[in-house]
């Protein structure tokens, strides 16, 4: 099955597709669609498998995770030169989809915390 949507991105975002693309000799919706397809299995944050569908063990170490160390320090330097208002395009860009990683990396983390404390593997916070 094909959805067909139109979206906006950045033009620097679309040339390194299309410049990807020319290289492969394959339609520039193509690398955007295996990279969105990519992104979901290298970033841990992007798991779409239902919590409560885990083991305790995952459940347990999914609610003890952290962001990648490396992409935690670059959100801090990026967050830092933000409050300095110093951020150029491409760091804006680059700040924005580490925000929405870590975000998506918290609600994952906040669920698995709540699968935990569910199954009796974590105490309640407020216990």
């Amino acid at each position: 099955m094909v959805t067909k949507a139109w979206v906006e991105i950045p033009d620097r975002t679309y040339h390194d597709a299309q410049y990807i693309a020319d290289k492969i000799g394959c339609p520039v919706e193509q690398v955007l669609t295996f990279f969105m397809q990519w992104s979901k299995t290298v970033i841990p944050e992007f798991d779409e498998t239902p919590v409560e569908a885990l083991s305790d063990s995952d459940v347990v170490a999914l609610a003890d995770r952290m962001m990648d160390s490396t992409l935690n320090q670059r959100l801090s330097e990026l967050a830092e030169k933000q409050r300095e208002d110093d951020l150029n395009d491409a760091e804006r860009d680059e700040l924005e989809a580490l925000m929405v990683i870590y975000d998506a990396g918290q609600l994952r983390k906040t669920k698995a915390l709540v699968e935990a404390i569910n199954r009796g593997l974590r105490e309640r916070l407020d216990a």
